[in-house]
């Protein structure tokens, strides 16, 4: 169905309860959903499908709970609910609604609790008593010993806890007490760029698991926790794919299925790992035991850093230097400049968004996929 000169109007379903589509001239997504047997939409303040599918989400899971909708008496008696409590709640919305990872509830919960910590010690006990002078304080506090990224990140997790409890969000606030704390996103720091001579040089001094597991980063895009999550089912050597898949007791940062062709300089490599008897397919090695246990990003991480600083490569984000998360560049860069469409590589590397509608509209078959990733020249 077309609305405003020749846009679509795509309804994308959440659930049996939430549809999602994109309204007017900029395509702003909105919400729609029935409510006390009346259609309702709502404003959901985003042009990324990715946010407007989250937020959809959250409000599913309210219209589930009953919390969406409540009436002025319940928010008004909701209106002296303490800063402790309030971090409870939405640390829990995180976590049982929106699914977020278990990293990402740490850092939630860790941030807000010592923000709650500081606001005790000046005795701000109530969300209601917040206010951009207090904000404004415990940023000058946070940034005295913390990068300004930090404290930016740190800031935008707080502001984001009263955004959720003003009108946007619960409606346990009828204001905004934060609306007129602006935030400005530092300058980014200088970024290494990888280069070939440097990915190939540290691959031909790893040994090991370590070699194909950085191997892997390098000619797939995975995350380094999708890689340590890896089991012998996911990956398919015969047919020439990993899958990414979402469990019960893990999924990936996205929430999103996707299969990334296997690039055919990568077969053997993969193919010389055993994967008799072991839940994961990449193994780790324990300090100091021969008993083969789960990767772990630590350190591997460890044992990057000691192969590049012998090949006299700088490491650390703080230096500009090579980190794990540096093989994902690659991956990007490497397939791009091998001619692969942008929105391919986004469905390759499981990105949220991307400023197309190519990941939304286009069919990806599998032999497509495959075309494509033997172009890549590693």
């Amino acid at each position: 169905m077309s609305n405003r000169k020749g846009s679509v109007d795509a309804r994308i379903y959440i659930s049996e309860r939430v549809e999602i589509l994109s309204k007017g001239k900029k395509g702003r997504y909105v919400a729609r959903f029935r409510l006390n047997r009346m259609t309702t939409t709502k404003s959901l303040n985003t042009l990324n499908l990715e946010v407007a599918r989250k937020r959809a989400r959250v409000i599913d899971g309210q219209l589930v709970s009953g919390e969406y909708g409540r009436s002025d008496e319940a928010v008004e008696s909701l209106a002296d609910i303490t800063i402790r409590d309030a971090v409870t709640k939405y640390v829990a919305q995180k976590r049982d609604v929106e699914k977020r990872r278990p990293k990402t509830i740490w850092k939630y919960d860790g941030t807000l609790r010592d923000f709650a910590e500081w606001c005790d010690a000046r005795k701000l006990t109530l969300v209601a008593e917040m206010s951009v002078r207090a904000f404004r304080e415990f940023e000058a506090f946070f940034a005295k010993t913390h990068e300004a990224k930090t404290t930016h990140c740190v800031m935008t997790i707080i502001k984001g806890l009263f955004i959720w409890l003003g009108p946007r969000g619960q409606g346990i606030l009828t204001s905004e007490p934060l609306a007129a704390a602006k935030l400005s996103k530092p300058r980014a720091r200088p970024k290494y760029k990888p280069s070939k001579q440097h990915i190939d040089a540290i691959i031909a001094k790893a040994n090991g698991e370590a070699k194909v597991q950085l191997k892997t980063l390098a000619m797939t895009g995975l995350r380094v926790n999708e890689l340590a999550n890896l089991r012998p089912v996911d990956v398919d050597l015969a047919g020439g794919w990993i899958h990414v898949r979402l469990r019960a007791d893990w999924q990936p940062k996205t929430h999103e299925a996707r299969d990334i062709p296997i690039h055919p300089s990568l077969l053997d490599d993969l193919h010389s790992l055993s994967k008799a008897s072991r839940p994961w397919f990449f193994r780790g090695l324990r300090a100091g035991s021969r008993v083969p246990d789960k990767m772990n990003d630590r350190r591997l991480l460890l044992y990057l850093q000691a192969i590049a600083t012998e090949l006299e490569i700088a490491t650390k984000r703080e230096n500009a230097g090579i980190v794990i998360h540096s093989f994902r560049d690659y991956f990007e860069t490497t397939t791009v400049n091998s001619g692969v469409p942008q929105f391919v590589v986004d469905a390759w590397m499981g990105h949220a968004g991307g400023g197309t509608m190519g990941k939304t509209y286009y069919g990806l078959t599998e032999d497509v996929s495959k075309g494509w990733m033997e172009r890549v020249r590693f």
